[in-house]
């Protein structure tokens, strides 16, 4: 059971109303952000206001499957086709228009300032020559365990078959996601992260978050099957849902930062989620919506493009798993793929996709925010060019989130996910604690990952900061959330652009083993969070605090 308490704030807190929040879905409208490339001048602050704005990453490429280079927003033509499955569509015009290769991504990526002992960030630096990274799901959660064997060797080749310079994760999605190797360009450290992922020594997916977190239980992706069947023999299908997109969710949140177009290879042999080209649905429950609505926000927030991959090829195919494949490529502009001897030559040419595409963003002309799906149809001035990009969006209309909802998400965030998240950066460096048994952080949270709403007296700030413990075995204990409201005037909006905006966190003993803290941006839903290991922070001698603790009148509320 995890335990809701109260955390102590130097900051005044400055309740103030929320603004509304877009629900993404594909290709949804969005919040906006400075063109990729731009450079903010110096009356204008890298800050995100909320507008309904539709973006989409293009990659354009010739007959002979080239990229190409130097097009301009007149070599396109942009329609919204309503509804969907109609002729009738009306030209939308392109707002903004941006070409991006790898070496824009270098002119962007900063190479991090150190960090002291003590000190702890989610920040993203990717070097001199960065490439966007690629993650490759392992999914032993909707592979049936008698078709695993068949999928290992192509699994080899898809490995062999991606760049070289390409920073890859590896991920086994089992009761819960695990990460198996972090990103990384070093084979021989992946190719052991894929022997792990079938090896019974593997990480302990045991069923429970505890073994999980401990790497007790049986492992492996047949330890992954086998707990599945023992918890959800039967009618498991809601189950493999929740997991599912909580899974996909963690791993867009845990990429965000990294900055271009990422590409997820998501190998599994069926998937949970009944869709159709047009709207995500299941014959037996309508409760999986919002779910979805949630993880298509979370991919496309994240530039996350998602390449489904059934290794087990087409003789095991079934039209509700490709349907439900199709859609999910069709939501975030990838591509299906199936077994077969050129499987790894499609996947390498994929995720050189992603080293050359365009950013196209547009305004809708339609104010009618009714909920229907609205297709999106680019045509290029060229009828060879070949597109991929994301085919369209839910036009929902706007609403502000729930009370209940933002906890459940910095709930799941800072106590059950097991993955860190790069969307909202921010730092915390360790401080002498207010009491001997308590830890202090000093918290820098950077201002280009929020959104900002327009006030009478200049701008606002909604955020909500979460800190959850965990014991030696990572079995989480309290949970603590307090809101980090602000109203800026005009210089201090510069000042919080410039240098970040700056809070600190007293957490109450006794002293947790480790601990996450999670940053969420209300308005966007957008989160951040960091795992620290509390024994190995520096001794400090306690200091009275300076201000009194916030008290919150909420009673605290029990996640079982």
């Amino acid at each position: 059971m995890i335990t809701e308490v109260r955390l102590g704030f130097k900051a005044v807190l400055i309740s103030g109303s929320l603004f509304a929040m877009l629900i993404s879905l594909p290709g949804t409208a969005q919040t906006t952000q400075q063109p990729f490339g731009s450079k903010p001048g110096p009356s204008s602050p890298a800050v995100k206001i909320v507008t309904r704005m539709v973006t989409l990453e293009v990659v354009a490429e010739d007959s002979k499957g080239h990229h190409i280079q130097g097009l301009k927003a007149d070599d396109f033509k942009l329609f919204e086709q309503t509804p969907a499955q109609s002729n009738e569509r009306r030209e939308q015009k392109i707002a903004t228009f941006q070409e991006v290769s790898v070496p824009d991504l270098a002119s962007q990526a900063g190479e991090g300032k150190p960090i002291d002992n003590g000190a702890y960030s989610n920040s993203v630096a990717l070097g001199k020559n960065p490439v966007p990274p690629t993650i490759l799901l392992i999914d032993g959660k909707n592979t049936p365990i008698n078709v695993q064997l068949q999928i290992h060797p192509q699994i080899e080749r898809i490995l062999d078959a991606l760049p070289r310079n390409v920073p890859i994760a590896v991920f086994l999605l089992g009761s819960h996601v695990v990460m198996l190797q972090n990103l990384t360009t070093d084979r021989s450290l992946l190719q052991a992260a894929l022997d792990k992922a079938y090896s019974a020594s593997s990480y302990g997916y045991g069923g429970s978050l505890a073994g999980l977190i401990s790497g007790t239980g049986t492992g492996g992706i047949a330890g992954a099957m086998a707990s599945m069947d023992a918890q959800v023999a039967g009618a498991d299908a809601d189950i493999r849902v929740h997991w599912t997109t909580d899974a996909l969710v963690g791993i867009a949140n845990f990429v965000a930062g990294y900055p271009g177009r990422k590409n997820l290879l998501w190998i599994s042999t069926s998937f949970p989620i009944g869709v159709n080209r047009f709207s995500f649905y299941d014959a037996g429950s309508r409760e999986y919506l919002p779910k979805i609505q949630k993880l298509a926000a979370a991919l496309n927030e994240a530039k996350v493009t998602v390449y489904p991959i059934n290794p087990a090829g087409v003789h095991v195919r079934n039209l509700y798993t490709y349907a439900t494949m199709q859609a999910m490529a069709d939501a975030t502009g990838g591509k299906v793929y199936e077994g077969g001897n050129d499987l790894s030559v499609n996947i390498g040419k994929a995720v050189d996709d992603s080293s050359h595409f365009y950013e196209i963003a547009y305004y809708p002309d339609s104010k009618d925010w009714n909920g229907e799906y609205r297709r999106i149809v680019l045509e290029p001035k060229d009828k060879d060019w070949q597109l991929d990009y994301r085919q369209g969006y839910f036009a929902n209309a706007e609403r502000s989130p729930a009370a209940a909802d933002v906890r459940a998400a910095l709930k799941q965030a800072a106590c059950l996910g097991s993955l860190d998240s790069s969307a909202v950066l921010f730092s915390a460096d360790s401080l002498p604690p207010d009491t001997t048994d308590g830890v202090k952080f000093n918290l820098n949270i950077d201002a280009s990952t929020l959104t900002l709403s327009p006030t009478s007296g200049g701008s606002e700030v909604n955020l909500q900061l979460a800190v959850c413990t965990f014991d030696k075995k990572g079995i989480p204990g309290q949970f603590m959330s307090i809101p980090l409201d602000r109203k800026l005037n005009a210089a201090e909006l510069q000042r919080v652009t410039a240098n970040g905006l700056e809070d600190i966190a007293a957490i109450p003993g006794p002293k947790p083993a480790s601990l996450r803290m999670a940053v969420m941006d209300v308005p966007s839903g957008k989160l951040g969070s960091i795992t620290i290991k509390t024994d190995i922070l520096a001794a400090e001698t306690p200091q009275p605090p300076k201000t009194q603790g916030v008290t919150r009148k909420d009673a605290p509320d029990n996640l079982k």
